[in-house]
């Protein structure tokens, strides 16, 4: 079996004997199994595509208004400098193009403490820009701050009005004509201005691809060792604020893996309030969608929490699970090595690294046709499953409580006795034996009645290590009963069946007591019976545009006497990539576009789901109604259809964030529904209807929807209303 994630295992029923046997069970069994990993493995370099990334919130340090400057040499006169309009004009502008958040004190709606917010927004910002274009007092303190708190992070501009200080005068600084801002700006500088920012722009992506692999703060450079503290540990309202928000996201993913949304689950871990809870976030949404067995979209959003954090130990061995699942064992081997080198006794690692030796013994031989051939090929390939058992056992021995790996190491003990290679360490995996079936049954007892979803998985687990106990015992009633028990508890997730059944299977494939497994898969078979939210569809259709136009619109992008004929197209496009009963498709509900491909899907049996970004009454006035149309009596007709599915922004994911978009928000949540639902990307299809500018009414809009189809599309289809 293999677990996503331990929980600690804390004794709520008081019995004062469980820690002496813990304890004596260890004297007996436990030394004799440290090993320690095998180390002889290179480490190489891992990359896969990740989910589009966050928008990195960079609080800006200046100076404010307007401001009498000397010039730097004396070689001038003094001149009147407008910094906000620096702010507006050129950092603003820049940020936003590089894709990211800026912000500064002066923008904060909330009455509070300017210091406490100013503190708040130096130590936990993604980067911090540093405009030192003059010796302000204020921004070189702030710089300072941030500088003692943080390793990087760290962007300065400079517009050339004075020296730099010695203590930064080496620090890599990028500079701007600070010429254009002398108050009053002439209008005809706007387009120099215009132009800084765009080269402004590729300047800051640049720096920010290359900070994760810098230290830019003078303190930790050169004070080699020097740790940062952890801003996690903050407890003032601001951070009980952010505290709130995030919880909220994590009940809302935590109520997404119980229905089987990975596109939900996708789409909220791109919303953490901040850089504090961004790895936290992408970690808890990994998880989950292993729990799916979503394994590529997990190790994508795993990969970014360990962009993010690189000490994330517990996003790296996960990193590990999904790779394996991924049948990238070699990959996962690596990896995992490499966390428990760096991290001994790390015992979610070595139990990882257990599951992917495991893994690669049982695929040299699970191919081969008869169960003789297996159980030889099985008996010659003995030393991996050594291996397997080694990890196990390591990490039992980290920590008595994690009975999980205990069955792992006593299953391929019992399997290799089978094929007459019984492991060196036999006696004492016999006599660990006891220490698995006390802790297992502690922790069922513990968890029977937990209301948490940690609590739950674990209840799951226990049972299954009880059930696999009792057939490895020869009990077939035993193993059945707590097998059933397990298989359809309100805690098993897909995963963790699966996991039971890949073990099952590998009993199966070794003839290991094959009466007493058919009444296991028996068992197992009947939480693959119980409904689940989770289907996969052959392929997804993800479809916006523009809506028909009203009366008041000047330029046009799709005229109503344009309606005919891109239904035509539609319907083409439709015919040409077969979509039909065993396809999805996507769109956000609005008339024109949305509701004529939703028509015709419908027309050729296909199911249609509705993701809709405001709320019923507001859809219906501002993305359906037109005057002198059948459009609203069309949309009814389409969400009422019996394969149709309808699900409202705010209802399934909360209201958007504060100047956020929640049609931009749409499309991202379409774009993961779709490439989560269906098999792979390639057979993800988008079709816009589009008048092919890049910018539109406002954001969200159908340029949006195409820079995301650009980016995941694996067909995609525009039909141009203003060519036809």
């Amino acid at each position: 079996m293999g677990r996503v994630k331990s929980a600690r295992f804390v004794s709520t029923s008081g019995t004062p004997c469980l820690s002496c046997m813990l304890i004596r069970l260890n004297e007996i069994c436990l030394d004799p199994l440290v090993r320690l990993p095998l180390a002889w493995a290179r480490p190489c370099e891992f990359a896969v595509p990740v989910i589009k990334p966050h928008k990195p919130h960079v609080f800006v340090v200046m100076p404010y208004g307007t401001r009498e400057v000397a010039a730097a040499d004396g070689n001038r006169p003094a001149r009147r400098v407008d910094f906000d309009a620096v702010y507006r004009l050129l950092l603003q502008p820049a940020l936003a193009s590089a894709g990211c958040e800026p912000f500064r004190a002066d923008e904060e709606p909330a009455a509070g403490d300017i210091r406490t917010d100013m503190f708040f927004e130096l130590v936990t910002a993604d980067f911090v820009l540093a405009d030192i274009s003059i010796l302000n007092p204020n921004v070189f303190y702030e710089l300072g701050v941030r500088q003692g708190v943080a390793p990087r992070g760290v962007m300065l501009v400079h517009g050339g009005h004075s020296k730099r200080p010695f203590d930064i005068v080496t620090d890599r600084t990028f500079g701007y004509d600070g010429a254009l801002f002398v108050d009053p700006i002439a209008e005809q500088t706007l387009t120099l201005i215009k132009s800084a920012a765009a080269t402004l722009a590729t300047t800051i992506q640049n720096v920010m691809r290359e900070d994760a692999r810098t230290e830019s703060s003078p303190v930790y450079k050169e004070l080699p060792g020097l740790k940062a503290p952890d801003p996690r540990d903050i407890k003032n309202a601001r951070a009980r604020h952010f505290d709130a928000i995030f919880e909220g996201i994590a009940d809302r993913l935590a109520v997404a893996l119980k229905r089987g949304l990975a596109g939900d689950i996708v789409t909220l871990a791109e919303e953490a309030p901040n850089a504090l809870y961004r790895a936290r976030l992408l970690t808890q949404a990994g998880r989950a969608l292993l729990d799916l067995q979503h394994f590529q979209l997990s190790l994508e959003l795993l990969s970014e929490a360990l962009d993010l954090n690189p000490n994330d130990a517990d996003a790296e061995s996960c990193i590990g699970i999904a790779l394996n699942r991924l049948g990238r064992s070699e990959e996962a081997e690596v990896r995992i090595q490499r966390l428990t080198r760096r991290l001994r006794g790390h015992n979610d690692g070595q139990g990882a690294l257990g599951r992917v030796y495991k893994d690669q013994w049982r695929q040299r031989w699970e191919v081969l046709a008869t169960v003789e051939e297996r159980r030889e090929a099985a008996a010659n390939y003995a030393e991996i499953a050594e291996r397997a058992i080694e990890s196990y056992a390591g990490a039992l021995r980290g920590d008595q409580r994690s009975y999980y790996n205990g069955i792992n190491a006593l299953a391929l003990a019992k399997l290799l006795e089978l094929v007459n290679r019984p492991t060196r360490l036999s006696q004492a995996i016999t006599a660990a034996q006891q220490l698995v079936s006390i802790v297992a049954e502690q922790r069922i007892e513990d968890t029977r009645v937990a209301q948490d979803e940690s609590g739950r998985s674990e209840y799951v687990w226990a049972l299954a290590t009880r059930g696999e106990l009792a057939l490895l015992a020869g009990d077939a009633g035993g193993a059945h009963e707590f097998y059933n028990r397990a298989a359809t508890s309100p805690g098993v997730t897909p995963f963790a069946l699966d996991s039971m059944l890949r073990q099952l299977q590998m009993y199966e494939d070794l003839g290991f007591q094959p009466a007493a497994t058919q009444r296991v898969r028996e068992a197992l078979e009947l939480g693959r019976k119980l409904p689940s939210p989770l289907q996969l569809r052959k392929n997804v259709l993800f479809a916006s545009g523009h809506m028909i136009d009203g009366e008041d619109r000047s330029q046009p992008r799709f005229p109503r006497g344009k309606e005919a004929a891109v239904r035509q197209q539609i319907e083409a496009t439709l015919e040409k990539w077969a979509l039909g009963p065993a396809d999805l498709a996507i769109c956000g509900g609005a008339r024109g576009t949305d509701l004529l491909v939703a028509e015709a899907c419908l027309q050729r049996d296909c199911p249609v789901l509705l993701l809709i970004a405001n709320d019923e009454k507001e859809h219906r006035n501002e993305a359906v109604a037109l005057p002198n149309s059948d459009w609203l009596e069309r949309y009814l007709a389409v969400k009422t259809h019996r394969l149709t599915t309808t699900r409202f922004q705010s209802v399934e994911l909360g209201k958007t964030r504060s100047g956020a978009s929640a049609h931009e928000r749409n499309n991202r949540w379409c774009m993961n529904t779709a490439w989560a639902t269906a098999r792979t990307r390639a057979n993800v299809f988008v079709l816009l209807v589009w008048d092919e500018q890049q910018t539109g009414d406002g954001p969200g809009g159908t340029s949006h929807a195409a820079s995301l189809a650009g980016e995941y599309a694996g067909k995609l289809s525009i039909i141009n209303p203003t060519k036809i």
